[in-house]
């Protein structure tokens, strides 16, 4: 079992304290039901991608990380489980190539 006390990302969120015992798959603590409602989602969205959760999030690193990464600070155990965007095809910054033509990047999408 291990004890978190996490710190809010946004503004509108409050620390997320609770304990988490993974091989069990159990969540307690004063935050507990909120994370088993998300949990219960099945998934979460992030502007740049959707994170489809295992059959069992909360016995999950990647899918405790997606849940908890929403709106606070992971801890430092969880931070390489957290999942990341699939690639893309697109530069970091708008150019214009050889032939003239404008290659839309990063810079200029909206998410």
């Amino acid at each position: 079992m291990v004890h978190y006390e996490l710190v809010p990302s946004v503004w509108h969120a409050k620390p997320l304290i609770f304990d988490w015992d993974q091989d069990l798959g159990v969540v307690t603590g004063q935050d507990a039901e909120r994370i088993k409602e998300l949990a219960a989602d099945g998934s979460i969205s992030y502007p740049a991608m959707t994170v489809m959760f295992s059959s069992n999030p909360l016995k999950n690193r990647s899918d405790m990380a997606a849940i908890l990464a929403y709106q606070h600070h992971l801890p430092p155990d969880l931070e390489p489980f957290l999942p990341t965007p699939a690639a893309d095809e697109f530069p970091d910054e708008t150019y214009v190539d050889a032939a003239g033509v404008t290659v839309i990047g990063r810079d200029q999408i909206v998410y």
